[in-house]
């Protein structure tokens, strides 16, 4: 189960919370090559990706909002319910690696990671493609 700090709303240019949505800082778009992607799911006050077998606490690029009633998550470019799918860059990284993060938003996503230990974390500043809901 996450930390209460994450029910406290205020995504801003440094990352932080919207509901069970982390969220990096503001940045220009770059980061890693990797692909990240799967399906949202919300296990208790967690939101995660679920690809294959695993589930990731997940990190979005900032401006990233949550929808409370129906649960979904909000990006400039459309909402995704749970159960939907998405993809975007970025990399996958061991809890303890998230070092440009805020410490509430590492904490938070460290309290919500399975036995892969690692969180799915999009490039600050990319766009989140949804390819179904």
């Amino acid at each position: 189960m996450c930390i209460a700090a994450a029910s406290i709303a205020g995504c801003g240019a440094t990352g932080g919370f919207d509901g069970p949505v982390l969220t990096s800082g503001r940045g220009s778009g770059g980061g890693d090559d990797a692909e990240v992607k799967g399906t949202v799911i919300l296990e208790d006050e967690c939101l995660m990706l679920q690809f294959e077998d695993n589930r990731y606490p997940v990190v979005w690029p900032a401006g990233t909002r949550w929808q409370p009633e129906p649960p979904a998550v909000l990006f400039a470019s459309g909402t995704v319910p749970i159960g939907g799918e998405v993809y975007g860059g970025g990399g996958y990284y061991s809890a303890e690696h998230l070092v440009s993060l805020p410490d509430e938003v590492t904490e938070a996503a460290a309290a919500c990671v399975g036995p892969t230990g690692e969180v799915a974390v999009f490039n600050p500043g990319s766009e989140v493609t949804i390819t179904s809901q």
